[in-house]
């Protein structure tokens, strides 16, 4: 019950965001995620938050945009919930640094037992930035604890 309030508030949260930057442009990505650092926090947020209708607005358009947002969402879901790594406490987002023409941003999710790090890459098509690539990074960047 309690997940579920918290989930309700941060969805409230963001639709306020929303509202306030005037909401959709006409495209699929909100006003206030126009930036690669909006649109990578934008992101993780949803990813925490488990709001699935805001992360495909923020996927990159490909061929299975759907199964790439379910098969990401599911597994941290699954993660979130399991006790395994104790519970969530906190999540620190990372600017996206230059990789040729993409961005890569870094999430840090900090668990009661363990630090996990997700790694954001972020493509620009036609002057709007979308996720292209979401994981699990092997190894944390030096100097995450």
């Amino acid at each position: 019950m309690d997940r579920f309030i918290r989930a309700l508030v941060l969805a409230g949260l963001f639709a306020m965001l929303l509202a306030s930057c005037g909401g959709n442009s006409g495209g699929s990505v909100p006003n206030a995620a126009s930036t690669p650092e909006q649109v990578h926090s934008a992101w993780v947020e949803a990813m925490k938050a488990n709001n699935r209708d805001v992360l495909l607005s923020l996927a990159a358009d490909m061929e299975f945009k759907t199964n790439f947002v379910d098969d990401n969402l599911r597994p941290l879901q699954e993660r979130l919930r399991a006790a395994k790594d104790g519970k969530l406490q906190s999540v620190d987002v990372r600017s996206p640094t230059d990789e040729g023409a993409d961005k890569i941003g870094v999430s840090v999710w900090k668990f009661e037992k363990h630090t996990a790090c997700y790694r954001t890459v972020l493509s620009a098509a036609g002057g709007v930035w979308k996720v292209s690539s979401w994981g699990a990074m092997y190894e944390c960047p030096a100097g995450v604890k």
